[in-house]
């Protein structure tokens, strides 16, 4: 083989392990076999999870526009997390029962939305949650989340209980960190007017959740 063959070889190898390490990072390849995989297998190795924390930990998604496959995509997300949560919430406001029954079955709480509500998930979850130590971790709708994101979220989180922890795609809180006046009023409340001015807030970066697209 000729010296500049050998060279060239190199090169193209170097480059390949490069890549992979990158996909790999970045959790590219995991992205990919969501959407191929079958959710059920999922629930099936969420079962053998264990927990990170001893506090409740719920999450709780507000659903308004996603179809099933988005729904399903995320759910794959949340089922192949480093480590297992309490309760998961749906907020259902456009779901048929069929949907529904699945869910149910496979042990997914549902709670029925209010379209008016702004920031209708931080709400329901305040309503719902009564122990004031339990986390909830509420998760934006359109997004397949990083395999370590609710982790990250927990951990910092035992650092920092009473800070509010928030990321452009959720935010981590307890329910005590909201006045039962703002829980309970039937006004549509600017949660973030409310948040800035009582809560201390602090953004955690993390650049591994990635947006749902639709093929």
């Amino acid at each position: 083989m000729k010296r500049d063959t050998k060279v060239a070889l190199l090169y193209f190898t170097t480059i390949l392990s490069i890549l992979n390490l990158y996909l790999k990072y970045y959790q590219v390849y995991r992205y990919i076999s969501l959407y191929f995989s079958d959710l059920d297998k999922y629930f099936e190795k969420y079962k053998d999870l264990k927990r990170l924390v001893e506090e409740n930990v719920v999450l709780i998604i507000d659903f308004n526009t996603s179809t099933k496959k988005q729904i399903d995509l995320l759910l794959k997300s949340i089922l192949d997390q480093t480590f297992a949560v309490t309760d998961i919430y749906f907020i259902n406001k456009n779901m048929n029962e069929e949907q529904l029954s699945y869910y149910k079955e496979k042990g997914i709480k549902i709670l029925s939305g209010d379209k008016n509500i702004y920031y209708d998930a931080v709400i329901k979850a305040c309503k719902k949650v009564t122990d004031c130590n339990t986390v909830v971790v509420a998760l934006d709708e359109s997004i397949i989340y990083g395999k370590d994101f609710i982790e990250i979220l927990l951990r910092e989180n035992s650092k920092k209980p009473l800070t509010l922890l928030q990321n452009k795609n959720g935010v981590l809180f307890k329910p005590d960190f909201f006045k039962t006046s703002i829980v309970d009023s039937n006004k549509d409340i600017n949660i973030v007017d409310y948040l800035n001015d009582n809560i201390e807030i602090e953004n955690i970066n993390y650049n591994e959740n990635y947006p749902i697209l639709n093929f």
